[in-house]
């Protein structure tokens, strides 16, 4: 192999050095990328779910003081909804252990609350009355509903902590495009630039050897062998 070669595989090695350290960059990107927008459909999901509950909580409450079923629609609604928000909930956090844990405490929660609720209103359509109030005025029900709120509060913290993660791996991202996609570029250039000299060379060495005075030079030289 001889010079000309040889620097030749070593600019096409450096090429794809390059592209290398570009894919990774933009690999890294769109990662984080993606992380952000599961973040955010994770906060959107947990903020309805909250709202949900406050309407479960809501409605039990209206209906138990004015005794009308009116106050059980959106309780009804809610509970339909629930369960699918904590699914959606369970597979965007999946590759998060410490997140999904905490999710499945709030799911163990809102059930606890859905159930209770669910069995109180049955029995106050049974006319079990004052079972229901002596469930009211014991503290149970706000014991649960704050239970539920820790649970959504130490959710909300561990979420922030991820936030603040990605922040920092965003930002060391975004000096890594600063940088690095600017210098292969330039390198890509540089590159570019020295394969060019040599293709150069090379075509302008084959145009010499099959001119008349390089083919002369070549048959001297067989000659002096």
């Amino acid at each position: 192999m001889d010079a000309r070669t040889k620097w030749t595989v070593v600019i096409l090695a450096f090429f794809l050095g390059l592209a290398g350290i570009q894919a990774v960059i933009v690999e890294r990107w769109l990662a984080l990328d993606g992380e952000r927008d599961r973040q955010a459909q994770i906060k959107q999901s947990v903020l309805r779910l909250e709202r949900m509950v406050a309407d479960v909580d809501n409605g039990f409450r209206g209906y138990v003081l004015m005794k009308q079923s009116t106050f059980l629609r959106p309780m009804i609604t809610a509970e339909a909804s629930i369960p699918r928000i904590i699914e959606g909930l369970g597979q965007m956090t999946e590759a998060w252990p410490d997140l999904r844990g905490r999710i499945q405490v709030i799911d163990d929660r809102v059930t606890e609350l859905l159930n209770t609720k669910r069995r109180l209103t049955m029995e106050m359509a049974n006319g079990k009355e004052e079972a229901v109030l002596s469930y009211v005025r014991g503290g149970d029900g706000v014991a649960l509903a704050q239970t539920i709120t820790l649970a959504f509060q130490d959710f909300g913290r561990k979420l922030n902590e991820r936030q603040r993660e990605w922040d920092r791996d965003m930002a060391q991202s975004i000096a890594w495009v600063r940088w690095g996609v600017p210098a292969t570029a330039m390198g890509g250039i540089a590159g570019g630039f020295g394969l060019g000299r040599l293709i150069g060379r090379s075509h302008r060495s084959a145009r010499a050897a099959d001119s008349p005075a390089g083919a002369h030079r070549a048959i001297e030289a067989r000659q002096d062998i």
